[in-house]
């Protein structure tokens, strides 16, 4: 007799501890990047009254005789499935599209997690609302070296800048008069040196001394002719060849050129042509730039922060990790969304968005919370149910031992 009122109290347990799972999981409806959790309950020992028999050549077996000792909560598996992504607008927040987790460090300790609700504190620094700080790898001159050790990511908003590039390639287009007695043209285009600095560098292109010949281009940057009558030239100068129909066929469509300070560029042609149309020579790009300060930056779906500089040039500033788990199933919540690596979930699988099993990340987005309000409810109800039906039978249980105790009273 007694029982049943173990058994009716673990059933009481185990449904309050479902009712606790289930009303954490409605709490958190609406957290950014949260997983549901469910419940798994699995029975406890029997009690055997009296054990299997075989069959004899008199009687036929018997089956054993078994009452069971209650309920017991098993597991809370989380489940992992991908959440709505939810558009904001913020350049800093993502949600992860596939496989993987965020990497943190909270003060010193490695975490993991799926919300993407990212800030920059005073220093920089790319942390989590709770101050973690998102991992990965910074970039140096442009370039992400994935090999080496995580790090906190920063994107400094003051005093990063930039150094100038030189000019050292420029590309033409347009058409080369044919129509003689003619000079050629003149055309000017800004350059930049080693350090940035812009200047003017002259193209001078003059017609072949006859027909089908090649033109020669000369440069120069400015500075005078010893007789005072024009530009001093460089002695490095270029032939640019055409076919009969006006169309370049310089190889690979370049021709290299020096100025009269020994500078050199390589000239792209391929889209100059000659012929009788009216003259159009025009410099339309040149790889040289002046020093920039930071104005701008985004995170792409492969987790590149890049920034863009004042100079209109862009430069990669970090790359954002993610990690991937054998199981995730076995990750510990530790709070604030976050999650700790534990023997059973294996050790991470540390790489970058969109490379192997992981997903990749869309910025501007946040993962909302994989919660089924629905089915959460309806767990409630089922849970609830079942709490007042095991209180029944504690209730039950109570009465017939008072019966029992007043009658042998």
């Amino acid at each position: 007799m007694l029982e049943s009122l173990f058994t009716a109290n673990s059933g009481l347990e185990a449904s309050q501890a479902a009712m606790d799972v289930i009303g954490n999981n409605i709490a958190n409806i609406n957290t950014v990047g949260f997983k549901s959790s469910d419940v798994a309950f699995q029975s406890l020992f029997n009690e055997t009254m009296a054990g299997a028999s075989s069959p004899t050549a008199s009687l036929g077996g018997t089956n054993p005789q078994q009452v069971g000792l209650g309920v017991a909560v098993v597991a809370t598996p989380t489940n992992f499935s991908q959440g709505t992504a939810e558009a904001t607008g913020n350049p800093l927040d993502v949600s992860i599209q596939g496989n993987g987790l965020l990497v943190l460090d909270n003060a010193g300790q490695t975490l993991y997690t799926r919300a993407g609700q990212l800030q920059l504190d005073a220093n920089g620094s790319l942390v989590e609302p709770d101050g973690s700080y998102v991992q990965g790898w910074m970039a140096t001159n442009g370039s992400v070296n994935t090999a080496a050790p995580l790090t906190h990511l920063t994107i400094p908003t003051t005093g990063t800048s930039v150094a100038g590039t030189q000019t050292s390639n420029i590309t033409l287009t347009g058409n080369l008069n044919t129509v003689s007695p003619k000079t050629g043209p003149t055309m000017e285009v800004t350059v930049y040196d080693a350090t940035g600095k812009a200047s003017t560098l002259t193209l001078q292109f003059q017609p072949p001394a006859s027909a089908g010949g090649a033109w020669t281009v000369a440069a120069s940057d400015g500075a005078p002719s010893t007789t005072g009558s024009g530009l001093a030239y460089g002695t490095g100068t270029g032939s640019v060849t055409f076919n009969a129909s006006g169309v370049n066929t310089n190889a690979g469509g370049t021709v290299t050129v020096t100025d009269n300070s020994g500078n050199k560029y390589t000239l792209n042609v391929a889209n100059l042509s000659a012929n009788a149309l009216a003259e159009s020579v025009a410099a339309s790009n040149q790889n040289g730039s002046a020093p920039g300060t930071l104005e701008s930056y985004s995170i792409g779906q492969n987790g590149q922060i890049t920034g863009v500089f004042s100079n209109g040039n862009t430069q990669v500033l970090g790359q954002i990790a993610l990690a991937s788990f054998a199981n995730e199933g076995g990750l510990q919540a530790v709070g604030s969304t976050e999650y700790a690596a534990t023997a059973n979930s294996g050790l991470p699988q540390i790489g970058t968005p969109g490379t192997g099993a992981l997903g990749t990340l869309s910025p501007g987005t946040l993962e909302q919370s994989n919660v089924d309000l629905g089915q959460a409810f309806t767990n409630l109800i089922m849970s609830q149910r079942a709490y007042e039906a095991n209180a029944n039978v504690l209730s039950t249980s109570n009465t017939v031992i008072q019966s029992l105790l007043q009658a042998t009273g």
